[in-house]
Formats: C-alpha cells, structure tokens, sequence
C-alpha cells in the first residue's frame, strides 16, 4: 500500500532491530533469528480486524509440521495502552483465553517496543516477514491486497515453504 503509512513501516531491505516479545505464559522470543525466517503479523486491537485472509492463508501453511520447521511464525499484540493496573491483568486474561482457543501462541508486546522499533502504524495490522540475515523481505500495513498476498506466499514458497 502507497500512502502516509507507507514512509512510517520499516522498508523491505532493511536491516531489522532486534525485539524481543513474550508469550501468554512468560516464554521470550526474539526477532530476527539467525536459525530461521520470522514471521510477525502484528496488531492492535482496531488491527486485528484486518488481514483475516491473510492469516487464515498463514494458518493454513504453519499448520504443516513441515514448514514450522522452516519459519516462526509470530503473532504478536501490540497491549501498550493496556500496560497499566489492573488493566494489564484482564487484557492478559483475554490473550491467554484466545490463545487456548485457537490453540496457538501469541506474543505480547507491552511497551511498544516492536511498533517503535520497526516504525509500524497503530491501528493496523502488519506483515513483516525477515531473514536470517535480519533484513526485511516483506512488510506491509493495513488489508493486502490480492497481489500483495501472492507476493508473499511467492516469498514464503522460495525459502522452501509447502504452499
């Protein structure tokens, strides 16, 4: 997508600070990773509305034991104005009950450390896909596109990915 948030994401092609997030259950994890790509779908709540496609294609392709093997995937949540008391406490309560739902991980970001790191919009959800080199492959904001989408499966499909 072109547009004022395009100048805000973090450029494909450029080197990736380093993050770390954790999960529903205390685990860290961080990004980029020098064993395999990541993954990270990023969004806030007014995000989360976006990309179900998207994710719902993701999901289909990291249900394969095969491509786990091959990339992280990490979902993560941007909670940075839930950071507070007692807030944090219900906002925690909601991703751990989601998260047992869809039998997956979610990763939280409490302080933004992600959003300000990679320059990413509040209020939508992002793609970003990086290397094990730390550079960014693919990052997007906001609904893909039909193109945008095939760019990245064509992304995930070259480093070796059953699509």
């Amino acid at each position: 997508m072109i547009g004022f948030f395009a100048a805000l994401l973090i450029a494909q092609g450029a080197l990736a600070p380093s993050v770390t997030v954790v999960d529903q259950l205390g685990r860290s994890k961080s990004a980029p990773s020098a064993q395999k790509p990541v993954l990270v779908i990023y969004e806030d709540q007014d995000g989360g509305k976006e990309n179900q496609h998207a994710k719902q294609v993701i999901g289909r392709i990291n249900s394969s034991a095969a491509n786990q093997a091959k990339i992280d995937v990490l979902p993560v949540a941007n909670l940075e104005k839930w950071d507070w008391w007692p807030a944090r406490k219900y906002a925690l309560a909601d991703i751990r009950k989601k998260a047992a739902a869809q039998r997956t991980t979610i990763y939280l970001d409490w302080k933004g450390q992600v959003r300000k790191a990679w320059d990413l919009p509040k209020g939508h959800s992002s793609l970003i896909l990086l290397g094990t080199d730390g550079k960014v492959r693919f990052s997007s904001e906001g609904e893909l596109s039909a193109a945008r989408l095939k760019e990245l499966l064509a992304l995930l499909a070259s480093l070796g990915l059953t699509i």
